[in-house]
């Protein structure tokens, strides 16, 4: 669709959900305000404004700026025909963060300084820490709005949603592989990312740490020829070129992720970092980026206030010191607590659930609890299953070395090239190699799915494991290399 097509549905959609009778000016305002967000489903929305005495006057005020100001081809509209305007104390506002905004937030009573009930709930956790006065007097902004895309228009209720069709497994899986498929197309010859749009800017290193954790998320064998390469190249420029050594102020080497241009690294980036490594450690059961994991969640540990548990989120490298003027994205905060438990579950190094409590109880003082965010809420669960799983093991409450036994109807994919398959005899009934399971059983009972769980249990056949020596021969013999060294 066109952006006059866009337009003129959104401008017949206003019409058809008011009132005859209503006043075009909105209560508290004393002429008419509409909001117009725009994308072309590349890019991040862009939001603008109308003003006039009449709403055609104002419509007319906006479509202007958004003819002039609109690059590409927009597929997607949204029109907030303002309607009340309320004036309210930052306190008081604060207090309704904790469910999805139905009501926009200005800081002016003309509202020419404003965030519209979406931009709300996505800046939510900025705006919870925002060094703001309580006694500041802030306005609360409701609307009528429409949203029109290629499906039609669609008149949004007063909680600013609308009716979606239900999700089912087919779809999500073709929404997973397309967007795989679509970031495998933009891994260069290089590794490096190419830009979204020609004119956009170049990927910074952060934005290509997180496409190899989700190309890796979305690893399938039915497509490994096809995604394989470009995780290879991606992968290597990643640990090779954009994630770099660094020493602490006490001589611990550490290592990473550094922005080429401001020569920074992010709590965030390397979050992500630890992510896409674990996931290709887990896919792969190749070790060799263990010490580099290692090193990774030292700098994290190194951003952590030991005493409060609060993150910094930019230091400069080398220096590793922290820069005060950049406070950072507090999402940042539970990528890296989603992070460092996907490292404890792999290692069993309980220093990095040390870490994770301590964040928690920064998170506790600091109100996080009101904030909806995905993020927080899958670190709030991944943390209560690893609480529940310490104080259900043996009487030493040392976690399990390993990961969980993949199930059975996922298969677990063979990364190298010309390598031999490891023999069924030396797998479990669910699948994970003998040595490396977590249900601890023997190699005489590896095809048992009755196997005797515990540290220190024996199986049916009464042998015992093999010794821990044992293990890691058997486990540096079976297991295969994906990536030259």
């Amino acid at each position: 669709m066109s952006l006059s097509d866009l337009l003129g549905s959104a401008w017949q959609g206003l019409h058809s959900a008011s009132n005859p009778d209503e006043t075009p000016a909105a209560e508290g305002l004393e002429d008419c305000l509409v909001f117009f967000a725009w994308s072309d489903g590349t890019t991040q929305a862009r939001v603008l404004s109308g003003r006039g005495k009449d709403l055609e006057t104002a419509w007319a005020q906006g479509a202007q700026a958004l003819e002039a100001q609109a690059t590409g081809v927009p597929r997607d509209l949204r029109v907030d025909w303002v309607r009340r305007v309320r004036p309210l104390r930052w306190t008081a506002f604060k207090d309704g963060l904790g469910i999805p905004a139905a009501e926009g937030l200005a800081f002016d009573a003309r509202c020419e300084s404003a965030l519209l009930a979406p931009q709300v709930d996505s800046q939510r956790r900025r705006l919870l820490n925002a060094p703001t006065d309580d006694d500041t007097t802030v306005w609360a902004f409701q609307t009528r709005a429409v949203h029109v895309d290629a499906s039609g228009v669609h008149i949004l209720a007063a909680d600013g949603l609308r009716e979606l069709q239900p999700f089912d497994v087919p779809l999500l899986r073709r929404l997973v592989a397309g967007g795989a498929d679509h970031l495998a197309a933009r891994v260069q010859t290089d590794g490096a990312l190419a830009p979204s749009t020609p004119d956009a800017d170049a990927p910074r290193a952060a934005d290509h740490a997180h496409a190899v954790h989700a190309l890796l998320e979305a690893w399938d064998p039915a497509q490994a020829e096809t995604r394989q390469a470009a995780i290879h190249r991606a992968l290597a420029r990643l640990t090779r070129t954009l994630i770099r050594p660094a020493a602490l102020p006490n001589g611990t080497h550490v290592a990473c992720l550094v922005e080429p241009g401001s020569n920074d690294t992010s709590l965030g980036a390397n979050a992500a970092c630890i992510g896409a490594l674990v996931r290709y450690t887990e896919l792969s059961r190749d070790r060799r980026y263990l010490p580099l994991l290692d090193q990774l969640a030292r700098t994290v540990l190194h951003m952590q206030d030991p005493i409060s548990g609060r993150f910094a989120h930019t230091l400069h490298h080398p220096s590793m010191a922290e820069k005060a003027e950049a406070p950072g994205d507090a999402r940042e905060d539970d990528q890296a607590v989603v992070a460092l438990l996907r490292l404890y579950a792999l290692t069993g190094n309980r220093r990095w659930f040390g870490a994770v409590e301590k964040a928690f109880e920064h998170f506790v003082a600091a109100s996080y609890a009101n904030a909806q965010d995905h993020a927080l809420c899958r670190a709030t669960s991944s943390s209560a299953c690893r609480t529940s799983t310490r104080r259900s093991t043996s009487r030493s409450h040392r976690p399990p070395p390993w990961r969980p036994c993949q199930p059975s109807w996922r298969p677990v994919p063979n990364w190298s090239r010309g390598s031999t398959p490891t023999p069924p005899s030396s797998r479990c009934s669910t699948g994970s190699i003998a040595p490396r399971c977590t249900t601890r059983c023997c190699t005489a009972c590896s095809a048992s799915p009755t196997a005797t769980r515990g540290p220190s249990a024996r199986c049916s056949s009464r042998s015992r494991r093999p010794s821990k020596a044992a293990s890691s021969a058997t486990r540096r013999r079976r297991l295969p290399t994906p990536w030259p060294a």
